[in-house]
């Protein structure tokens, strides 16, 4: 996959959405929540509300968040962070997307720059000799030590990286439970399908 095409997915991807009216977000994929990380719900989806709106949380006639609601759908914490986001109650604008990672919410070319250096520098997390010294020290064995370095530097042979050194491989899905991407960590620990001896 083109590298540019990477990066602008992930500047795309990094925007958040500030609640108005409601009726543009994706009540589950899209980033709303105001969470540094994990923006989007992650409590278990329910089928009969798969495609709905933030709007079904609002009451419209008194432009409160429907708490009866909220409780009965998602979990404790979430239920509460959603009851947190203000709501305007006197002009209802529509929802809009802004930008982070700058202290006026406005996107700028350098910005994005600095977003884009810091998911560079996150993709070998153990470049830096203080964290590679603390996991060799792990009282584990060697076999093992070897196996997570080799796994924090994205050097295992996962589909998703031999697909990204462009080696001779159109799809990086799991063979197994053909669902996600076979990354190293959903080779090892997330896979239910996938026996890791």
């Amino acid at each position: 996959m083109d590298k540019h095409f990477t990066w602008k997915r992930s500047v795309e991807t990094e925007c958040r959405w500030r609640v108005g009216d409601g009726k543009t977000i994706d009540l589950w994929s899209d980033f709303w929540l105001p969470r540094r990380s994990n923006p989007n719900v992650l409590s278990p989806v329910l089928e009969s509300l798969i495609d709905a709106k933030v709007e079904i949380l609002i009451e419209e006639s008194q432009r409160q968040w429907n708490h009866s609601l909220i409780d009965g759908i998602f979990t404790s914490d979430e239920a509460a962070l959603i009851k947190s986001i203000p709501l305007s109650r006197v002009v209802v604008k529509a929802d809009s997307l802004f930008w982070p990672f700058t202290n006026n919410d406005v996107y700028t070319s350098q910005s994005s720059y600095e977003f884009l250096k810091r998911e560079a520098s996150n993709e070998h997390p153990l470049t830096d000799p203080q964290h590679e010294k603390d996991l060799w020290s792990f009282n584990v064995s060697n076999k093992v030590k070897n196996l997570l370095w080799r796994a924090c530097r994205k050097s295992l042979p996962s589909k998703q990286n031999l697909m990204r050194r462009t080696t001779i491989i159109n799809c990086a899905t799991c063979d197994k439970c053909k669902q996600e991407t076979e990354s190293a960590m959903h080779a090892m620990w997330a896979c239910k399908e996938l026996d890791v001896v």
